[in-house]
């Protein structure tokens, strides 16, 4: 990016009011809880000064990442260098010291747990595992239990590892990317370690990290399955289904419809609210995107056979299901529950 004319100073000052102006514009608009040029204000600001204070660090993480602004590159970019000047928000600290301590987002102590491979099949060397990831291990594993009866359905021979640590994915949409690097790094050499090749994944956040962080690393090349995708071939009928396209998977979505051809009530590719960190920095900014979702107002005489609830804002519904599209913490990840196999 270059400019002409006047110093760094006199460039941000034009640029900076330029932008502010338009931001007043969109807070007095009708969306007033996504602010995309705050991901460009804040990425020319700390580029050319070094400098961001309070206020734009809380606006560069209200950010989900979601991309649909086009601007989530600049957020990101805002983020790496904030880091790396040691501007860091007391979420992000919180997050990267719980991953390095516990080896998850959360601080869940896992030092009881065995260190060994659990699962189907507890063996040396593992060709097949499936990476439960942070959230589905620790605050939803009911969802890991329905993901088994998939595996087991479909045949599938794997094992799980008890001393399963994060992926990183969220280090590196947090900005950290020394944190991310030393991760990959460390669970790169846990799975050449253990013999696998084929990682079966819960959460749609893991599985673009092992596509974007993991495959050609260190000469570890592994085959990456999202959960949904093991439901090909399968049809399920019913109506009033709804669907949340995950932002980490936009790719998926023409599969799940041919699983759920019949739906009457969808929202496609819409962030659910609470990735990049949001529901860590934000809580009622990712519940009150959350309350916008047009699922929450479906009559309730209505029995969706799919339903797409944000758990961490609490609104999940207690609903009997076949399947189970759910949009989880952190990164927007549907996970699937089937009854009857």
């Amino acid at each position: 990016m270059h400019f002409r004319g006047g110093g760094k100073n006199s460039i941000t000052e034009e640029v900076t009011i330029k932008i502010q102006s338009k931001m007043n514009k969109q807070v007095q608009g009708k969306d007033r809880d996504c602010f995309p040029l705050y991901s460009l204000y804040c990425y020319l600001k700390i580029r050319l000064t070094g400098k961001l204070n309070k206020k734009d660090l809380h606006e560069l993480y209200r950010c989900t990442l979601c991309n649909q602004c086009h601007y989530m590159g600049f957020n990101q970019s805002a983020r790496e260098r904030a880091v790396k000047k040691g501007l860091i928000l007391p979420h992000v600290a919180e997050i990267t010291q719980n991953i390095r301590k516990f080896g998850n987002s959360y601080g869940v102590d896992t030092s009881r747990e065995e260190n060994k491979q659990q699962g189907d099949n507890k063996w040396d060397k593992v060709e097949t595992i499936l990476f439960r990831g942070c959230t589905s291990r620790y605050k939803v594993p009911e969802i890991l239990d329905a993901v088994a009866n998939l595996l087991r359905y479909r045949g599938i021979e794997y094992a799980t590892m008890a001393n399963e640590t994060c992926c990183g994915g969220l280090l590196f949409n947090l900005g950290d990317q020394t944190a991310g690097l030393e991760t990959v790094r460390d669970n790169i050499e846990k799975f050449k370690a253990a013999g696998v090749k084929r990682i079966i994944t819960v959460c749609p956040g893991c599985y673009d990290a092992f596509h974007v962080y993991y495959k050609g690393q260190y000469g570890f090349d592994p085959e990456i399955i999202l959960a949904i995708d093991l439901l090909k071939g399968l049809t399920f009928t019913g109506e009033d289904f709804h669907i949340q396209d995950p932002c980490h998977a936009r790719d998926k979505a023409f599969n799940v419809r041919t699983i759920v051809p019949s739906r009457r009530y969808i929202e496609e590719s819409s962030c659910c609210g609470a990735g990049g960190g949001v529901i860590a920095h934000d809580k009622s900014l990712a519940c009150t995107k959350a309350k916008k979702k047009p699922w929450i107002k479906v009559p309730q005489k209505w029995s969706p056979t799919v339903h797409c609830a944000t758990l961490t804002c609490h609104l999940r519904n207690q609903i009997k299901c076949l399947i189970f599209i759910c949009c989880w913490m952190i990164s927007c990840s549907p996970t699937i529950m089937i009854d009857g196999f």
